[in-house]
Order: C-alpha cells, then structure tokens, then sequence
C-alpha cells in the first residue's frame, strides 16, 4: 500500500504543469491547431466531393451510353415490327381483295352472259313466232 501511495504521489508531483494556467499564446497556438486542421478536413471533403461528382458523373454517362445503345435497338425493332404489320395488313388486302375483284368480274361476265341469253333466247322465241307463222300460212 505504501508503494501505491508513493507511486501516486510522485504522478501528482510530475503533474504540476497541468495546474498552470493558459495563457494568449497557449490559446493562439490551439486556434492555429484548429484552423489548420479544419483547413485539412475542409479539403479532405472537397476532394471527396470532386470525386464523389465525377464518380457519379461517370456512371451517368455510362448509364446514358448504355440507355441510348438500348433505346437504338429497340427503335429498330419497332420499325421493323412496323414494316411487318404494314406488310401484313398488305397481304390480307391482298387476300381479301384478289378474290373479290375476281368475283365481280365474274358476276359481271355471269351477268353479260345472262342478257347475251335472254337477247338469244328472244331471237329464238321471234323465230319461232316465225316459223309458226309460216307454217300456219303455208298449210
């Protein structure tokens, strides 16, 4: 016990600079520790904010590129899904269309044949009346 209160004692006896006062120098000195380390930290947190900035600049531009590369692609896909609806709205024209042209002119020419028919038809009837005519003025 004896040496644990002399051990403490001659700590209390080499601590007598800690009782002193601080004087203007003292205080001007910590300000300059102070403002020197702030300046430290300041640029510190500029430096980390440039490449913080460009970091994510760059990710931006590589987002873009990416973006851009994927928007082009997808452009030429709905162009080429245009071209082929277009050409399937032509094919069904077509399809459709065809056969209905073919179908009225045959209804024409069904029709044209059908008077050529009935004008023959009347021909025939007249000569006909005709030839009853005569055979009834002959006999």
């Amino acid at each position: 016990m004896k040496k644990v209160l002399l051990l403490a004692l001659c700590f209390l006896i080499s601590t007598t600079c800690a009782f002193t006062e601080l004087e203007q120098s003292d205080f001007d000195k910590i300000q300059s520790i102070i403002d020197k380390s702030v300046e430290k930290v300041e640029k510190s947190i500029e430096k980390s904010e440039k490449q913080i900035k460009e970091y994510i600049d760059l990710k931006i531009d590589t987002l873009d590129a990416k973006l851009s590369g994927k928007i082009e692609g997808l452009d030429g896909r709905l162009n080429q899904l245009f071209a082929l609806v277009i050409a399937l709205i032509a094919l069904i024209a077509v399809a459709v269309g065809i056969p209905h042209i073919l179908v009225a002119r045959q209804g024409k020419e069904i029709q044209s044949l059908n008077q050529r028919i009935e004008a023959l038809q009347q021909e025939i009837d007249a000569m006909r009346h005709e030839m009853n005519e005569r055979n009834i003025s002959t006999s």
